[in-house]
């Protein structure tokens, strides 16, 4: 039996990821896209957290400073069968805490149902007042949670130089949209091949090298930035999150129980960064992300030639059947008013060019052209690489 599983790791920058759990003879295992670790079913400790007891962590002396935790109770008959006490023991405190729930649903039932009433009736003013009450520092810290919880290399490149180029170019970006930021943005290239760019919770933006290379020139690649940013500033992807976790945090927010949130976040976090913006954050995007690239002396016609761009593309991949869909268009859905609405916007607008001093045509075009010789020269080493890693995995003749 294989179980949705996360796994934290104590040092000196914490490592949480999202993978898998499963219970191999007398072991238990963890599995992600960067590492496996097998903990020994005797002596496994086991407690219950998180709001409603819903969150089972498991620890061993042989492990310090390792913790797997999980959502899914199935684990404890099979660790139960295995002779653990502790399994055998959080059985039976699971089934007294779950008696003491009914007891005091009574008193919860006035708050939930409330709750559950303006999730109902107006969801987007609770998660607007959601939003609102988490402070800034504590959503950086969940954005750092759920990129550190693919593991560094998978999600994002480990490459100062990348890192450096795309900062850069997102400069005048960030500084006409200086004012409308709560904190410092992070930028990353991830190694992902589709084309699509998102922003994470806590001023994180991410751009797939992909679409770094199918965008040929830099005024493209800043029409997608300054979307992104605009995500940013008007907090898009922790309100999506609240939206999409919004049951968990208004009963964690309840009982302050911000651990077993985070928790959850970490084993949702896959599914959390493929989720949809609205068609109301899409038009907000884009109208602030243009007014950024006026403010910072960019021609906003690049966004909308990137678009353009793939739409074509859009269109001439899936022929009749519309099967097609660039990977942008899955999380930034795209509609031909969308389009429209966005160039009578640009229409008849102009450069303000206040923020000037960090833009220049020409030096930008340079360094764009510097970034994508560079993300292809790196998977160009990588396939070399691994083919001599795969040649040296082969049996000597």
């Amino acid at each position: 039996m294989t179980i949705t599983s996360g796994i934290y790791i104590e040092q000196e920058r914490p490592i949480r990821e999202s993978g898998a759990v499963r219970c191999v003879d007398d072991t238990v295992q963890f599995i992600s896209h960067s590492r496996q670790v097998s903990i020994p079913i005797k002596g496994l400790k086991i407690v219950l957290g998180g709001a409603g007891h819903r969150v089972l962590y498991f620890s061993h002396s042989s492990h310090p400073g390792i913790t797997l935790h999980t959502t899914d109770k199935a684990i404890l008959k099979v660790l139960a069968t295995h002779g653990n006490e502790f399994a055998k023991t959080t059985l039976t405190e699971h089934r007294g805490h779950k008696n003491r729930l009914i007891f005091s649903s009574t008193i919860l039932f006035a708050i939930i149902f409330t709750s559950i009433y303006f999730v109902l009736i107006d969801r987007d003013h609770v998660v607007g007042t959601i939003v609102e009450a988490i402070p800034p520092s504590v959503e950086e810290s969940w954005g750092e949670m759920i990129i550190d919880s693919f593991g560094h290399g998978q999600m994002v490149m480990d490459d100062a130089d990348a890192t450096g180029y795309l900062t850069y170019l997102a400069k005048p970006i960030e500084h006409a949209a200086r004012h409308d930021l709560s904190y410092p943005l992070k930028y990353y290239v991830s190694p992902n091949e589709q084309i699509n760019a998102f922003a994470a919770p806590g001023g994180i933006v991410v751009v797939n090298y992909g679409l770094i290379l199918e965008a040929s020139s830099h005024k493209q690649l800043l029409g997608v930035l300054a979307h992104e940013v605009a995500h940013v500033t008007q907090r898009h992807s922790l309100k999506r999150l609240v939206h999409q976790l919004s049951s968990y945090l208004l009963l964690s927010m309840l009982v302050g129980d911000i651990d077993g949130m985070a928790a959850i976040m970490v084993d949702q976090a896959d599914q959390l960064l493929k989720l949809e913006y609205s068609r109301e954050h899409e038009t907000e995007s884009d109208i602030r992300g243009v007014d950024y690239m006026l403010s910072a002396g960019v021609d906003p016609s690049g966004l909308l030639d990137f678009f353009d761009l793939l739409a074509e593309e859009e269109k001439a991949m899936a022929g009749d059947s519309l099967s097609y869909v660039p990977e942008l268009f899955r999380t930034h859905p795209l509609s031909e008013n969308r389009i429209e609405a966005l160039k009578r916007y640009i229409d008849g607008k102009e450069i303000t060019n206040t923020e000037a001093t960090y833009y220049n045509h020409l030096r930008f075009e340079e360094v764009f052209a510097k970034l994508k010789a560079y993300l292809v020269y790196r998977l160009e080493e990588e396939k070399k690489e691994k083919k001599t890693e795969d040649n040296d995995d082969l049996p000597a003749s």
